[in-house]
């Protein structure tokens, strides 16, 4: 009967130790991935910032391309009428 009380005081202990053990993998696991969200919210955070510097790039060199097409049309524009004067 004594072998009986100290075994499953013993067993008890077995099973709570191997409880912590498995609450301690599961929170580092859970502190990996959450340090891997972090890292791909970041990586994601400055693909967005290249994205926007692109776009905005891209509508730059569409307004340049605009203004440089009207402003040739307009020299063109003059350069014949120069042209039909002389």
């Amino acid at each position: 009967m004594l072998f009986y009380c100290h075994f499953k005081i013993l067993f008890k202990l077995v099973q709570i130790g191997l409880s912590v053990k498995r609450v301690k993998n599961i929170q580092r696991k859970l502190d990996n991935e959450n340090n891997s969200i972090t890292e791909l919210k970041n990586e994601f955070d400055d693909e967005s910032a290249v994205l926007d510097e692109l776009n905005t790039a891209n509508t730059m060199r569409n307004e340049a391309q605009r203004i440089q097409d009207n402003e040739i049309y307009v020299l063109t524009e003059k350069r014949n009428n120069l042209t039909a004067r002389i």
